[in-house]
């Protein structure tokens, strides 16, 4: 009996977690922007985690503390920000051992964070396009 239970506690947490981050699609109306101008920017989400890629070219024409950042970065004409808990956020070992981490960093409140920035050499877009997941 206690194996069942613990089973249907699983599968009733992994419920609450979907439920908790089900995503819908946007508002088809406000993209493409019909302002001219600005920068083109986009939101890259694999399901998982959520990227904002920026020109690196905007980036470092903005000047201060980010534009310094970008200029040490590697080569590529874009830059992803990303933003997630200090410890498993930059943790590289496979997910699969690293689980008790995870839920401590998404419902233990508190948690120290950081920012990553991350090269891209490529069009960003073509990494995660819509209707992919």
């Amino acid at each position: 009996m206690g194996r069942v239970a613990g089973i249907a506690a699983a599968g009733l947490l992994g419920l609450v977690a979907a439920l908790w981050t089900w995503t819908r699609p946007g508002d088809p109306a406000l993209f493409p922007a019909r302002a001219p101008g600005g920068v083109t920017v986009h939101i890259l989400n694999n399901g998982f985690h959520t990227d904002l890629a920026v020109p690196r070219a905007a980036l470092e024409a903005a000047g201060g503390p980010l534009a310094d950042a970008s200029r040490s970065l590697g080569p590529g004409d874009w830059v992803l920000i990303g933003w997630g808990d200090a410890s498993f956020f930059v943790d590289t070992r496979p997910m699969e051992g690293r689980v008790a981490d995870g839920l401590r960093a998404f419902f233990r409140p508190g948690n120290a964070s950081v920012v990553m920035l991350d090269p891209e050499t490529g069009d960003p877009s073509r990494r995660f396009p819509p209707g992919r997941l």
